[in-house]
């Protein structure tokens, strides 16, 4: 996607895309990935776009303002370089990476902040990054050239923020000597960030990362800790959900704040996903089954207690095939969630078990059923409430 000089131009639109088989080195020995953006205006919309199978990285920034929302790198050799000075935004950003000895095993950081170029450089601003989660596929030799899953290189600059970077057994960070100055002058900025390789690697000494980068990670909330996320897994047996667990110190953890400026979303957790996994319905990964696509009950962090009993609208509404329910249970009880048919015929219980005092979600699946007006009612002690939901295929 090519743009032009003006920073506030639109190239186009891209969404809900599945991109796959690209990449590789081109012209004077330029790799390039499968969908890379050269010079591409802040106007521009880009979300929900997943890149599978690169032979380079997923995503490339050439010098513009794009600004990017979920956007998936699957089983490629890296997620993204920025180049030419690349200042846009970023935000719920997903990657992980192949196994070991797969053709397209990552063989580059996950990220590569690169100020190549220089004439292009002045009076740019860095890129910044928010909410992303990164896993690495925890078995590369010690002999690559680029062993760092997140690299500043060539006076690179830039910000990683609130994201959870684990399952690497690279050193987590490199900042080249020329990028250094960066940190002192604030055009580095890796703050609020969760890392986690394994038990053996308590600390970013035991990491191997720069002497003199530690005392900023350490300063700027960057703690070593497992993620807790519900499953990781690489094939197509319904195990992988990247989202954080009830207790995953993603939900606890202090976060930056956000800009406010329009663009970025503010969150309550750390990582690309919170309740909602933004890749279900319509990504390649959805589409193949490595997902678990049945209704599961997923309780929500809360800082305090429900002092009511309550039932949402489920969303989205009308849906195909999938919709999200939220309830909130004020006592501890036993607790029934059940689809009925416009005739008042039951197609499912959602949930019938004993839930303690909290806030739940649960996904309903209309796969199987026909199109039509169906209704939900939560039942809990006294309390029974129901709602209406249109399935429209």
């Amino acid at each position: 996607m090519v743009g032009g000089s003006n920073d506030s131009d639109s190239s186009g639109i891209i969404k809900y895309t599945s991109i796959r088989y690209g990449g590789g080195r081109f012209y004077n020995d330029i790799i390039m990935g499968n969908l890379v953006f050269i010079g591409c205006g802040s106007k521009t919309v880009i979300h929900h776009v997943e890149s599978l199978y690169s032979f380079s990285d997923s995503f490339d920034f050439w010098g513009g303002s794009v600004n990017c929302k979920h956007l998936a790198s699957i089983q490629s050799r890296g997620f993204c370089s920025y180049n030419l000075y690349y200042r846009g935004k970023l935000q719920f950003i997903f990657e992980i990476e192949q196994k070991k000895d797969s053709e397209y095993e990552s063989i580059s950081a996950f990220f590569e902040y690169s100020g190549r170029y220089q004439e292009f450089q002045e009076n740019l601003n860095e890129c910044k990054l928010f909410n992303s989660t990164l896993i690495g596929n925890y078995s590369l030799p010690d002999t690559l050239e680029w062993e760092h899953s997140i690299r500043y290189s060539n006076n690179g600059k830039g910000s990683l923020n609130n994201s959870i970077v684990c399952k690497y057994d690279m050193t987590p960070i490199y900042i080249s000597e020329d990028s250094e100055i960066n940190i002192s002058n604030n055009d580095i900025e890796i703050t609020n960030n969760l890392w986690w390789v394994n038990e053996s690697y308590p600390t970013f000494e035991s990491m191997n990362v720069q002497e003199n980068v530690i005392p900023y990670l350490n300063a700027n909330n960057n703690i070593i800790t497992d993620p807790r996320l519900y499953g990781i897994s690489r094939t197509n047996n319904g195990g992988l959900d990247p989202r954080p667990r009830p207790e995953s110190p993603a939900w606890t953890m202090e976060l930056a704040d956000y800009p406010d400026d329009g663009f970025f979303e503010p969150v309550n957790y750390a990582g690309a996903f919170g309740t909602e996994n933004w890749l279900e319905g319509w990504s390649w990964l959805w589409q193949m089954g490595y997902f678990d696509t049945t209704a599961t009950s997923i309780r929500l962090p809360n800082q305090s207690l429900p002092a009511e009993y309550k039932l949402e609208q489920n969303y989205p509404n009308p849906f195909n095939p999938k919709s999200k329910i939220k309830f909130q249970i004020e006592k501890s009880g036993h607790v029934e969630l059940i689809v009925y048919d416009l005739l008042g015929k039951e197609i499912t219980k959602l949930v019938n078990e004993y839930k303690s005092s909290g806030s739940y979600e649960v996904v309903f699946d209309g796969s199987n059923l026909s199109s039509g007006v169906y209704f939900y009612t939560l039942k809990s002690g006294a309390y029974v409430e129901t709602r209406k939901m249109i399935l429209l295929k």
